[in-house]
């Protein structure tokens, strides 16, 4: 989609579908200079389908992921403006990324659980999302930005390593598990009928502070 000589730049526009239905990848050998333009759908579609993300993301459009596939966004910078939905994951590698939407209700949200490292995720938006959400930093070089907003975790949370900057809030009305992390800058845990469970050697992380207890559990294992 884009190379040092030949910038390269793919745009969806509304009421356009670009369907996914093996795996592939959107990208280039330079993905400085790809760019994808979504203003319409993006769905990945295919079963076992692995869609990869290369190139820097930017638009209102849709994405849907159907069960069993997955969409990873890879080495770029991406602005996800409009719904994310399926019964997929979406998953984010190295990458540079702006939550902008506040409707992503795909089943898994998954921030570099691979071990990958190098990605900062910046809401921009207060997010409340109700599935599986993994943050693993990576040893730390990965960066969550609450940037003044709050995160709900409604659904299963796993957060065992990486930084969380605030200022911000998660808060557990479902139930999570943390074994790890830094917080910094007024990162805040509020727990509000849900339950949150602090595990494994750093069994408080560094940093962190605690908000009001609505009805929640706050377990130490």
């Amino acid at each position: 989609l884009g190379n040092a000589n030949a910038p390269g730049t793919m745009q969806i526009d509304a009421n356009a579908n670009y369907d996914i239905t093996g795996t592939y990848s959107i990208g280039g050998n330079d993905t400085a200079n790809a760019l994808l333009i979504n203003n319409g759908t993006i769905a990945v579609s295919g079963t076992g389908t692995t869609a990869t993300l290369d190139a820097s993301l930017s638009g209102t459009g849709s994405i849907t992921i159907a069960a069993g596939d997955e969409l990873s966004a890879f080495f770029g910078s991406f602005t996800f403006g409009g719904a994310i939905s399926g019964a997929g994951e979406l998953f984010v590698g190295p990458a540079s990324v702006t939550i902008d939407t506040t409707n992503i209700t795909v089943a898994t949200f998954d921030l570099g659980s691979n071990g990958e490292d190098g990605s900062t995720t910046t809401l921009d938006v207060d997010l409340s999302y109700g599935g599986t959400f993994l943050y693993n930093g990576a040893f730390n070089f990965n960066t969550l930005n609450l940037n003044g907003h709050t995160l709900t975790l409604g659904g299963t949370a796993t957060i065992s390593s990486g930084v969380i900057a605030g200022p911000g809030t998660i808060k557990i009305t479902g139930s999570a598990t943390f074994s790890g992390g830094v917080y910094q800058s007024g990162a805040m845990i509020e727990v509000a009928g849900g339950t949150a469970e602090f595990t494994g050697s750093n069994l408080v992380p560094a940093g962190i502070t605690f908000g009001q207890v609505a009805g929640g559990t706050i377990r130490i294992d």
